[in-house]
């Protein structure tokens, strides 16, 4: 991860447990997430860290329906080393 971006493991958790199994209402924690993140490199640091991108997928396709936002997530997964993050072949098949 780089020394400068915001992102933790427990981001994965907040946006797991408010949007997808709570069924919330649509928001934009993940659009937010993706404006500071965006164009920046990770390392795994957690386990739970190769859930973002299969989560972060799903959220744009069966939450908020945003075609836009998967582009973005899309690139950031194949900025630098991101791809390492996507996990096993299982979570890359369901990506």
């Amino acid at each position: 991860m780089s020394d400068n971006n915001l992102y933790s493991p427990c981001i994965i958790d907040l946006i797991v447990k408010n949007l997808i199994f709570t069924g919330g209402p649509i928001s934009s924690v993940l659009v937010d997430i993706m404006d500071v993140i965006e164009g920046q490199t990770f390392d795994i640091k957690d386990p739970k860290d190769t859930f973002f991108f299969v989560t972060a997928m799903d959220i744009c396709r069966n939450h908020l329906q945003d075609i836009d936002l998967a582009h973005r997530v899309n690139k950031l997964l194949h900025t630098g080393n991101n791809y390492d993050l996507i996990g096993d072949s299982f979570k890359e098949s369901i990506y």
